[in-house]
């Protein structure tokens, strides 16, 4: 992986061309070590986007249950980015539910919401 101050546009573009390329396991792993060796994003901007299209390439891979972990996880490390937004529409996509209640799916698998059992509730508070 590259290094220095543009490191991290050339680490996406490396990323980004295995994608176009539909080399999935590459993506997979080009984005396990760029992770590796740098956990967070420099800039506001790229704030989950490695997460996200490694999720994405899981997807092609037909490995549907950790992409869908990945796009829970970007929701909850990175709330207000962008690839939080896309991660929800393809937990809708992937869930075939609403967002409010794809977004309770995640959480009540983490185990991290609802433990009394207020599932509506949730759901009402989610998608207002």
């Amino acid at each position: 992986m590259p290094d220095g101050d543009m490191r991290e546009q050339v680490e996406w573009l490396l990323i980004w061309d295995l994608y176009r390329e539909k080399n999935w396991k590459g993506v997979v792993q080009a984005v396990d070590k760029a992770l590796q060796m740098h956990p967070r994003a420099e800039h506001r901007y790229a704030e989950g986007r490695r997460l996200y299209w490694k999720a994405r390439a899981l997807e092609k891979l037909d490995n549907q249950r950790d992409a869908n972990a990945i796009y829970g996880a970007i929701q909850e490390l990175y709330p207000f980015s962008f690839y939080s937004i896309l991660s929800f529409q393809r937990l809708e996509k992937n869930l075939g539910a609403s967002s409010a209640e794809a977004t309770v799916r995640i959480l009540e698998t983490k185990g991290k919401l609802l433990p009394f059992g207020l599932h509506q509730i949730a759901t009402d508070v989610v998608s207002s």
